[in-house]
C-alpha cells in the first residue's frame, strides 16, 4: 500500500534524528511538506535541506514555543494535516531503583509534558 500526502503539512517532533528522522523522510518521500521540530537546530536545518521541509527549533515542553510554532505554521502554511509526537529522550537502561529523579524527570519533561503540551488545542 502506497500513501499520498502531496500538499500536506506535518509536524514532526524529534525530526532531526532516530524513529522522528525515519518519519520526515516516510512522509517527504510522499509528498508532504515536513516541519522538524527539534532542539537542534543545526540538525534540524539538515534535515529540511535534505528533504525538502522546514526546520523548527523547538522545546516541546514549552508551551509558549510549540504555540508560536504552531500558530506560524497555520498563518503561513495552512492547517496542520498530522503531528506526530516523536521527541523523547532515552536516558541510560537501568532498573528502576538506579534512576535518578533527574534523569527521570528530564524523560517525564520531554516524553509526556512535551507530548501534551504538543497535542493540546
Amino acid at each position: 500500500m502506497d500513501f499520498d500526502f502531496t500538499g500536506s503539512l506535518i509536524v514532526v517532533t524529534g525530526g532531526a534524528s532516530g524513529i522522528g528522522k525515519s518519519c520526515v523522510q516516510f512522509f517527504a518521500a510522499r509528498g508532504a511538506r515536513v516541519v522538524i521540530a527539534d532542539p537542534n537546530e543545526q540538525a534540524a536545518l539538515e534535515m529540511a535541506r535534505v528533504t525538502g521541509g522546514l526546520a523548527a527549533a523547538i522545546d516541546v515542553a514549552e508551551e509558549v514555543q510549540v504555540e508560536a510554532l504552531i500558530a506560524r505554521l497555520e498563518e503561513e502554511h495552512g492547517p496542520i494535516a498530522v503531528l506526530v509526537n516523536s521527541a523523547g529522550v532515552l536516558q541510560r537502561i537501568l532498573p528502576p531503583g538506579e534512576l535518578t529523579m533527574k534523569d527521570w524527570d528530564l524523560v517525564a519533561r520531554i516524553d509526556l509534558r512535551g507530548t501534551y503540551v504538543c497535542c493540546r488545542p
